[in-house]
């Protein structure tokens, strides 16, 4: 049976991108086209008075129409960059790859969330946006693992279900191409460049992008239910594996959850890589063990 990765993927890009756009319109249409009365659309967003959060504690008047043309722009780069790798699978050979190639790859994956930085220092304060100065930042400590070790008996779960043998059945490769990638390389600066960018880089950039722009934008013109499943579900389909889609999903919404609870990116950031440094640790310990089923182990990788 053919693998259906591709058409699935791109489906759910399609899908996550559309169901944005279609729900934005309708909020927009509802609104007569009009801005919230409390936020002038052409003043500075810092000079606005914020008003209360009407859901959650992320906040999200500071942004501007201007911001559906970014999270578009995203959109598209992100179903481009994932769909053209998936259907030149050379170029996904991770196997060989060298250390310069992928501190190279690491410097173009840092792009994205640059012009995300810039483009959001324009409209407020760092901690005005991620809410980094959050008072009660030491429950992450708690809260992280206890949301990891959840998040794994569910992903456990979805496993024993037959999850995995039905998407082998068809011809699906369940394991992505970093996990490989650190399970067979025998240059130890790639496979600390990985564990580097696993635990350190992925999880910043990646909160920052997804869960601090993406989301909130997403939720002030679409809904919060909006933001949370659109977000989560390109979040997901950007890892290019169609075994890593359900439960990096469900993942995802597990980060938005925790985010509107808290209001700071750094709850996101660091459930993120504490979930990343499980999967590193499972992926070498399956390197220096005998051959088994690894289940899940690098599903939930970055």
């Amino acid at each position: 049976m053919n693998d259906p990765s591709l058409l699935i993927l791109a489906l759910a890009f399609a899908l996550s991108f559309g169901w944005a756009v279609v729900a934005i319109s309708l909020r927009i249409a509802q609104r007569g086209q009009r801005a919230p009365a409390s936020v002038d659309e052409s003043s500075p967003a810092d000079q606005a008075d914020p008003p209360p959060t009407p859901v959650g504690k992320v906040n999200t008047w500071f942004y501007r129409r201007g911001d559906l043309l970014g999270i578009s722009l995203l959109f598209v780069f992100f179903a481009l960059t994932s769909l053209t790798a998936m259907t030149h699978p050379k170029a996904m050979d991770m196997n060989g790859i060298s250390a310069v190639a992928l501190l190279a790859g690491i410097a173009f994956q840092m792009v994205v969330p640059i012009a995300v930085i810039a483009a959001a220092l324009r409209l407020t304060s760092l901690d005005k946006w991620l809410g980094l100065r959050w008072r009660n930042w030491p429950l992450v400590i708690l809260i992280a693992p206890v949301s990891v070790a959840l998040i794994s008996i569910l992903f456990v779960g979805i496993e024993k279900s037959g999850y995995l043998v039905w998407l082998e059945s068809m011809g699906v490769e369940t394991k992505q191409d970093t996990v490989a990638l650190l399970e067979n390389t025998k240059d130890e600066l790639v496979l600390g460049l990985m564990i580097v960018l696993a635990v350190v880089i992925a999880p910043l950039w990646e909160e920052v992008v997804f869960r601090g722009y993406l989301y909130p934008v997403l939720k002030k013109y679409g809904g919060m239910w909006t933001g949370a499943l659109c977000s989560s579900l390109l979040f997901a389909a950007v890892h290019n594996n169609l075994a890593a889609l359900l439960p990096l999903f469900l993942l995802a919404l597990m980060m938005v959850w925790l985010y509107e609870l808290t209001g700071s990116i750094w709850t996101p950031i660091a459930i993120h890589a504490c979930f990343n440094a499980l999967a590193v640790i499972g992926t070498i310990y399956v390197r220096n063990a005998e051959p088994y089923s690894a289940s899940l182990l690098g599903l939930p990788f970055f």
